[in-house]
């Protein structure tokens, strides 16, 4: 019996111990290492149990050194427990993803863990996808009484002059490729036109305008409003984030209040 509590009492000492620390965090490097070239199921297997050891061994070495640790040092070793604890949690969240057309509602994901369809237990609706893209080369013609008249050469969000009026080039809407314009007569601002033959503007306008060409858009940024024709969308559910970032506020924080007490020459 008392073989068997000092076997038991030697394999806490050795799982407590900063030899087996070193030994963890060495492995865990190694095979971190590794996953950068490979992505393989059974690495990431090895690593969960590795950190599951490194968490066990801080937990076993601070009760074991509880009374002799400064508290700066326990606070470093409690943030790094939390943050091991926030990505163990962290096991059970998923990565999914999900196609919806505009105005239709699904609950239903397709999840990589598990590779199959799966309920998220709310819905989801696209109400409306908003683009915002860089100012995009485009060649407007004009026609004057039916006649052309001239070409311009310009960018969305320019200005060009056309006899008395200043015409600026509002946006392009790329799915029915219609350019919107502004029309100004001395500053004052008349109306509005398009390059599908639309003129609404107050006063007599000879002029028309039409679409010759336009550059390829660059996409400057997007969001959705949760409705766009078709989207695609990415679900990532991490319940063990909040705890990391508790682990690591905890950690720096041990961290800072260390090297305070160094400065003032207590250890």
């Amino acid at each position: 019996m008392k073989s068997q509590e000092r076997g038991i009492k030697w394999f806490i000492k050795l799982l407590a111990s900063k030899e087996t620390m070193i030994t963890l965090l060495t492995a865990l490097c190694v095979l971190l290492a590794v996953t950068t070239f490979s992505e393989n199921a059974y690495i990431w297997n090895i690593i969960r149990i590795l950190f599951g050891l490194t968490a066990l061994n801080l937990v076993l070495c601070t009760w074991q050194r509880i009374k002799g640790l400064s508290m700066p040092v326990l606070f470093m070793h409690i943030g790094v427990i939390i943050t091991l604890i926030g990505g163990a949690i962290s096991i059970f969240g998923f990565v999914a993803t999900v196609n919806i057309y505009e105005g239709s509602k699904t609950d239903m994901v397709y999840r990589w863990d598990i590779k199959k369809d799966a309920s998220i237990g709310a819905g989801i609706m696209v109400k409306k996808l908003h683009e915002e893209y860089y100012p995009v080369a485009i060649k407007v013609g004009v026609l004057k009484n039916g006649q052309k008249y001239n070409l311009f050469i310009l960018k969305t969000g320019e200005v060009f002059d056309l006899d008395n009026y200043r015409v600026h080039a509002d946006s392009l809407d790329f799915q029915t490729e219609t350019l919107r314009l502004s029309i100004y007569l001395n500053s004052e601002y008349l109306g509005s036109a398009d390059t599908s033959g639309i003129v609404d503007v107050r006063a007599e306008f000879p002029y028309e305008f039409k679409l010759v060409a336009y550059k390829d858009p660059v996409i400057k940024k997007a969001w959705v409003d949760l409705r766009l024709i078709f989207v695609g969308l990415q679900i990532t559910r991490d319940p063990g984030l909040p705890y990391v970032y508790i682990g690591f506020g905890i950690t720096a924080f041990g961290g800072v209040f260390y090297i305070l007490r160094r400065f003032r020459g207590i250890r």
